[in-house]
């Protein structure tokens, strides 16, 4: 059995384990419908891979940080060579077997909250969606920019979304009152993203708002791409 750690990991895990086990579905893509889960699976990939047709290659080895039960990992798996995923819940993770069962290249890890310390890579390609947003500590955060540095391979591509909201005075004041939650987690402003990502030894080629998304809200899906540094 996996010790818990201490803290804000501790609560973030606790607090999963009880989203997985009320309804997974709805905390991970807001739908409780089959169809529409995986419907939204094959939207978010499009968006997750525009320009990176040269990094997901059928050889590729790939890592989902912040997988819960497969959701995007499940329309991928079929066009990597191996692919991973690492979530802080093991009620995720359990449903995850079943979600991905059929897929022998699938492979899936319960974390402490905190770092990657059981995965040792190296991966072409790590992605992270829907989960950093939900951190409430920025040294979390910046802890798991350097673990995936330590687990991509030199020369590969990291690409993860962020809320970057907090360059407004709004939502400045609503993370003071609400950066503790483990649901709404911690704003970031870009400039400050793209610092912690170069700070992890990643050089940052883009960082942009989800096309997709419209109005204020547009600037909680920030996508940024980065390399490893050979």
């Amino acid at each position: 059995m996996m010790a818990e750690p201490d803290g804000i990991p501790a609560r973030m895990k606790q607090d999963w384990n009880e989203r997985a086990r009320t309804d997974a579905r709805y905390f991970i893509a807001k739908t409780t419908d089959g169809d529409a889960f995986e419907a939204s699976a094959e939207e978010d990939i499009v968006v997750l891979l525009d320009g990176l047709d040269n990094i997901l290659s059928p050889q590729a080895r790939v890592l989902d940080v912040g997988c819960g039960i497969g959701r995007l990992m499940k329309p991928l798996a079929a066009r990597v060579s191996e692919i991973h995923g690492v979530d802080v819940s093991g009620e995720m993770i359990q449903r995850a077997h079943r979600y991905l069962d059929g897929f022998p290249n699938v492979r899936l890890f319960e974390n402490n909250g905190a770092d990657l310390s059981s995965l040792d890579g190296p991966y072409d390609f790590v992605y992270s969606y829907l989960m950093f947003q939900h951190i409430p500590d920025r040294s979390i955060v910046q802890r798991y920019l350097h673990e995936v540095d330590r687990v991509l391979k030199p020369g590969g591509v990291f690409r993860f979304q962020m809320d970057g909201r907090g360059d407004r005075p709004f939502w400045r004041a609503y993370r003071a009152v609400r950066s503790s939650s483990s649901w709404r987690g911690a704003l970031w402003t870009r400039t400050a993203i793209i610092d912690a990502a170069q700070a992890a030894g990643f050089d940052v080629l883009d960082c942009r708002v989800d096309p997709r998304k419209k109005g204020l809200m547009r600037y909680a899906y920030v996508w940024v791409t980065c390399v490893k540094r050979t």
